[in-house]
């Protein structure tokens, strides 16, 4: 799963969206999207993003008619752009030509919907042959789309469409399209528009500290962990009322540079030893963030590029082999079934 640097980095790389009107939006018909209805999406047609805030593992999107949505990116999903090269019809060339769909306009059975979208049901084969049941949301007037520019890795927006059976979302933009792919459907991205959202909105801007924070509030930290006394260090540190921005990896290396065991209880650690594991896990923090996140299965930034922080893990992935300080095999072990790797010679 992407953890704090990881989804920072996307952040980071989706700001080249910020100020350009969203002109077409296709969503999947998965029930975690279209249980949100036409209505919802809709009201992102002609509006802009101005600005994508993150949370610990979270993105949150501010549109300029206030509204916003939550995005997390789950266990695999990921966000990639694609610039506009020319325009044109996107029903001829993509949902015709590339994708071998049928057309029904059920535009009639969403009189909810304002008059200026057009609604249509897609009916798509994939690679498989399998078929995928979607919807796409465009403007009636100026049905402008776009061919694209190949990204850095030399793959087309066609080919991304075309070959992706787990594309979930994808925003038409002025110069962009970006495409979020969810594998494991894990991820979201929901409007905030009615209780259950906002509340949903509200729990997460009143999280913990962020590990990427400057400067890292370990004070707060260090009280956070205080209210839990009998639970152990590695699972306070995946409590987002606790601190953000943690997962498997970065607690394993934080951990491990701290020189603390992941077994010992909150109420067993002095203070002073939380007050250095609160700068390592920001020191951790903020080197994957200049490496460009871990790439360990399927993270890639917003251009198709995997990470390098995984070449400088000191034992996360590393079972069995020696460690770096003493030289004594690197254990795995599993806490609260979430594996955490780590030296029982060096953390005590």
């Amino acid at each position: 799963m992407p953890e704090g640097p990881e989804v920072e980095i996307v952040r980071r790389g989706l700001k080249n969206l910020y100020r350009q009107k969203i002109i077409g939006i296709f969503f999947s018909s998965h029930k975690k999207y279209s249980s949100q209805g036409l209505k919802s999406f809709s009201k992102l047609l002609g509006t802009q993003i101005k600005e994508i805030k993150r949370k610990g593992k979270w993105l949150i999107f501010v549109f300029d008619n206030e509204i916003k949505a939550i995005n997390h990116l789950g266990m695999s999903g990921k966000w990639l752009l694609f610039e506009h090269e020319k325009n044109i019809s996107i029903k001829k060339q993509y949902f015709c030509e590339e994708l071998d769909f049928k057309e029904q306009d059920i535009e009639k059975k969403h009189k909810e919907i304002s008059s200026y979208i057009r609604v249509t049901s897609l009916e798509t084969t994939n690679k498989e042959g399998s078929k995928i049941n979607s919807y796409y949301l465009i403007p009636k007037e100026g049905q402008k789309f776009i061919e694209t520019k190949n990204n850095p890795l030399k793959k087309s927006f066609e080919e991304e469409i075309l070959y992706d059976k787990h594309i979930k979302l994808i925003i038409f933009l002025e110069k962009y399209v970006a495409i979020f792919s969810d594998p494991r459907i894990f991820g979201q991205f929901r409007i905030i528009d009615d209780e259950e959202t906002k509340k949903q909105l509200k729990r997460i801007e009143h999280l913990g500290p962020d590990i990427l924070e400057k400067p890292f509030d370990i004070e707060r930290f260090i009280g956070n962990l205080k209210r839990h006394p009998k639970i152990t260090i590695a699972s306070a540190l995946l409590r987002t009322d606790i601190v953000l921005g943690v997962g498997n990896i970065y607690r394993s290396e934080a951990l491990f540079r701290a020189k603390i065991s992941p077994f010992r209880r909150i109420n067993q650690i002095k203070k002073e030893e939380l007050r250095v594991l609160g700068k390592k896990i920001h020191e951790v923090g903020m080197e994957a963030l200049r490496y460009g996140g871990s790439s360990i299965q399927s993270y890639v930034n917003t251009d198709g590029r995997s990470g390098g922080m995984q070449e400088r893990f000191l034992v996360y992935g590393k079972n069995k082999q020696p460690c770096v300080v003493c030289g004594n095999e690197i254990k795995k072990d599993k806490i609260d079934g979430r594996s955490i790797y780590w030296c029982e010679y060096c953390q005590k």
